[in-house]
C-alpha cells in the first residue's frame, strides 16, 4: 500500500500503486471480509473507497496496526516529527564521513 486518509466525513481512501491483479487481489480480501468498496485509477495510482458503515468496520479491524504520523517518541523522550524533511532529506550531500 501506498497510503491512506481517513476523511472528515469517516470515509477511508487508500492509496495503493502497483499492478491491476494486485489491487484486484486487495479488492477481493476486503470483499472477503464483507467489506465493499470502490476502485478508481489515475495514472499508475489506484483508490480504493470504503464508505459509511464499510469504513467503520475496516477501521475496527486495522486500528490496531495503524501508526501515527504526525509523531513519534524515541526511547529518550525526544519527539521526531514526520511531518518535515528527512534527516537523510538533508544530509544527502554529506559524506559517509559526516553521517
Amino acid at each position: 500500500m501506498y497510503g491512506g486518509y481517513r476523511m472528515s466525513s469517516g470515509d477511508i481512501l487508500l492509496r495503493l500503486r502497483g499492478s491491476q491483479e494486485g489491487v484486484e487481489r486487495v479488492v477481493e480480501a476486503l470483499k472477503a471480509k464483507s467489506l465493499d468498496c470502490r476502485v478508481k485509477r489515475k495514472g499508475q495510482v489506484f483508490w480504493i473507497g470504503l464508505l459509511g458503515s464499510n469504513s467503520t468496520w475496516f477501521w475496527k479491524m486495522i486500528e490496531p496496526y495503524v501508526l501515527d504520523l504526525n509523531f513519534a517518541q524515541e526511547d529518550d523522550g525526544e519527539i521526531l516529527s514526520f511531518n518535515s524533511g528527512s534527516d537523510s532529506d538533508k544530509n544527502s550531500d554529506n559524506t559517509e564521513e559526516d553521517r
